[in-house]
């Protein structure tokens, strides 16, 4: 299980982890395009690499899936806005 692989190198808080983290979240969007918690951190992720693009995607991809009462969605619509999305 891929998320759970991933969820178990978060709870590591090793920084060494983020790759391994990174990778298996990518493995949970492949099977599941729409996973939230893979689409919440790859954002953060590209957001680190610096592919802003690829944040607002898998950003904007998440926040179609939230009311707008979610608690998540006012800090996706702040990410989205860093992220340069109008």
């Amino acid at each position: 299980d891929w998320r759970g692989l991933a969820m178990a190198l978060i709870e590591t808080n090793d920084a060494n982890d983020a790759p391994a983290v990174k990778e298996a979240f990518e493995e949970v969007l492949l099977q599941e395009p729409t996973d939230p918690l893979a689409l919440y951190f790859l954002g953060h992720a590209a957001m680190s690499d610096g592919d802003t693009a690829r944040a607002r995607e898998l950003w904007t991809t998440l926040r179609t899936q939230l009311p707008d009462e979610a608690p998540l969605a006012v800090e996706l619509d702040a990410l989205l806005v860093d992220a340069g999305a109008d």
